[in-house]
């Protein structure tokens, strides 16, 4: 065959190819999906926060279909996948796992076998499944099942570490902006979106209902926003431009902390203190300053603090004066907790179910005149719910992205600074767990979801993607000119 003949071959098939029906370039397909995705992070907590069946039910329905359609564009392009779930492989396999647990518990198993649980008093009763409340039960199968589409799409665009840092600026500011948008409301008559409030008066609670939810979500925003203001200080740029930037992200730190602040949280404050600290602390293998210069940069900021505390801190000092009796409250509250977990170790009482669970237990001395609808600690509630087991697994799933983040603060020169921020975002998440509920919140899910997604996308090599159809076309007729 001449080489002739091999030309013109190779030429009628790469137009081949190319004239297959195709949608949107990779390129074109991750930009659109990076902007549908933060979008959807974005606006996730005006509708309460998220937290109602409608509200996350509209998210997940977005998500599915945004992974629809991204996945068949890759299908048409002939590409695969930019971050393979290969690359954490324990986490898909946890989530997996988990997702499966919650399906069983919400099947209807009592008509196999006899299913007993029993309350307080030692009185056993049946039930129709592993769940007292199945059909909550798999609406957080499809909760959780949503997190991770959130998570596998994020990842596929942050492979890009520029548009990794992109959305990491734009969530910061957006936080920023709910921080402003709680004080506008606390000042406008202190309303919930221009709803009357119905709980927590005269503390900024933006668009959430629980105040200790805004201030977990503005204190993951404290420490995004920390890491970006280490990274413009040890980053090379014009000076204007770093002032620039410099003087943007001081200026959204102070609004978020004085938002956080309002929020009256204790607990928020102690979160985001220890978020911001840890920041700072990893930050300084990468500013390398001297001591003068740390000492001169703690100062700043303490006299930034007590600044911020004394215009807007009374409220959640006075509160920090009451921990003592608050401490009693849930010390009762969680030793009945305790009980439940006790009664059912291993099987749990049902994902979703410690509303309607919860009562079984709950006398004297915690109060009786109220409705105990959580556990007021994610972790006392995924073991009630779901047994030490299984309800373990979220905790691994979110200790080992942590991780992912740590390595890539310390292995990547050009995308640490994501890495940095999800573990400050991790950490604000883990402590104020403890003795909260504000990560069973959907829009503070998403959005530790969305930054522990982008540091997992960073540690992609660059070209892990396969290429588009269109590139190879490219290539074959550089080749075949």
């Amino acid at each position: 065959m001449s080489a002739e003949t091999t030309g013109t071959t190779g030429t009628v098939n790469v137009l081949a190819a190319a004239s297959r029906p195709i949608s949107l370039s990779a390129g074109w397909a991750n930009r659109w999906l990076a902007i549908a995705l933060t979008t959807l992070v974005c606006l996730a907590p005006l509708p309460l926060g998220g937290n109602r069946p409608q509200f996350w039910g509209a998210v997940a329905t977005l998500l599915a279909i945004i992974g629809t359609a991204y996945t068949w564009n890759l299908y048409r392009n002939g590409s695969e996948l930019r971050f393979s779930l290969v690359r954490l492989w324990p986490v898909a396999t946890l989530q997996f796992v988990l997702a499966a647990y919650l399906l069983i518990q919400s099947l209807p198993l009592g008509h196999l076998w006899s299913i007993t649980f029993t309350n307080w008093k030692g009185e056993a009763f049946a039930a129709g499944a592993l769940s007292l409340t199945p059909g909550s039960t798999f609406l957080m199968m499809v909760r959780i099942l949503s997190y991770g589409a959130l998570f596998v799409l994020m990842a596929q665009v942050s492979v890009n570490r520029a548009r990794a840092r992109r959305i990491l600026v734009v969530l910061f500011y957006v936080i920023t902006a709910y921080g402003m948008l709680g004080l506008l409301l606390l000042a406008m008559g202190d309303t919930l979106l221009g709803l009357r409030k119905w709980a927590y008066h005269g503390s900024a609670t933006g668009p959430f209902v629980n105040r200790n939810s805004f201030a977990t979500f503005l204190a993951m925003g404290l420490a995004i926003g920390v890491a970006l203001l280490a990274e413009v200080s040890v980053v090379a740029a014009p000076l204007q431009k770093k002032l620039t930037d410099l003087a943007a992200l001081v200026a959204g730190l102070l609004v978020t902390t004085g938002a956080l602040l309002t929020t009256e949280s204790r607990m928020g404050a102690v979160a985001a203190a220890c978020g911001s600290v840890v920041v700072l602390a990893l930050a300084s293998r990468k500013l390398k300053l001297s001591w003068a210069r740390w000492t001169v940069i703690g100062l700043i900021l303490a006299i930034a603090t007590l600044a911020a505390l004394t215009v807007f801190g009374s409220g959640v000092l006075e509160r920090m004066i009451s921990i003592e009796g608050a401490a009693d409250i849930r010390g009762d509250l969680y030793a009945q907790v305790g009980e439940m977990i006790r009664a059912r170790p291993l099987l749990g009482w049902g994902g979703d179910s410690f509303e309607l669970s919860y009562p079984l237990f709950h006398r004297p001395p915690v109060l009786t005149d109220a409705i105990w609808n959580k556990a007021h600690s994610t972790y006392l509630a995924l073991w009630v719910e779901l047994g030490l087991i299984f309800g373990s697994i979220p905790l691994l799933v979110v200790a080992l992205l942590a991780v992912v983040s740590l390595r890539v603060f310390f292995a990547s020169r050009s995308g640490w600074v994501v890495g940095l921020a999800a573990v400050g975002a991790f950490v604000v998440a883990a402590v104020h767990s403890t003795v909260d509920f504000s990560l069973e919140i959907p829009a503070n899910a998403y959005l530790l979801t969305a930054l522990l997604a982008l540091a997992s996308g960073v540690s992609a090599p660059a070209d892990m993607h396969s290429p588009s159809r269109q590139h190879v076309a490219r290539v074959a007729i550089m080749r075949t000119g």
